[in-house]
């Protein structure tokens, strides 16, 4: 063999930081995540600075599923989750398991065939198995925090009113107010 490939698999709890769009509270979170990383090295030469580099990937890999994560739970003020990140997580699912099913009719289509219509079957076992795997991450999110700190509380935001209020007209006494549009 010419080059090596180093491999690391990173279980571990990542703290990060949230911030609530809703009600603006924020802080620090600890955040149970996995990360890969990979690296490859050429005949025994750099070996070391290979699995360095495969750990850091690892790390750098589980910091960003500690953000994802923490961005889809709910807010522990307001218990509300953000809009922005649902759709950001389940866009790219969806596109996924499209494809994946494409792949699938495609295969049935274009080769046909015992063999196809196998490998059609696989496809779509791994797509419902992909689908379903992102939809229990997302609705079983807070399963992997384990610590929320709210350092910055939440902060009422004023609500701006469309329309404007009635207005009263003064009346001498006795004679009953009416609304003025």
């Amino acid at each position: 063999m010419i080059a090596t490939r180093h491999e690391a698999e990173l279980d571990s709890e990542v703290e990060v930081g949230f911030e609530c769009p809703a009600c603006g509270a924020a802080g620090r979170a600890v955040v149970h995540a996995e990360g890969l990383g990979s690296a490859m090295s050429i005949v025994g030469i750099g070996e070391d600075t290979a699995r360095r580099v495969a750990l850091e990937e690892a790390r750098a890999d589980a910091k960003r599923e500690a953000k994802t994560t923490i961005a889809l739970a709910r807010c522990p003020s307001c218990r509300r989750r953000s809009l922005a990140a649902r759709v950001r997580f389940v866009l790219p699912v969806l596109l996924g398991t499209f494809l994946l099913l494409a792949a699938a009719v495609a295969c049935v289509a274009v080769l046909g065939g015992w063999i196809a219509t196998g490998l059609a079957i696989l496809l779509a076992l791994t797509a419902v198995g992909f689908a379903g795997r992102q939809f229990q991450r997302l609705t079983h999110t807070e399963r992997f925090i384990r610590r929320i700190d709210i350092l910055t509380p939440a902060i009422p935001r004023a609500t701006a009113l469309l329309k404007a209020a009635p207005r009263v007209e003064v009346v001498p006494p006795g004679d009953d107010p009416r609304l003025l549009r």
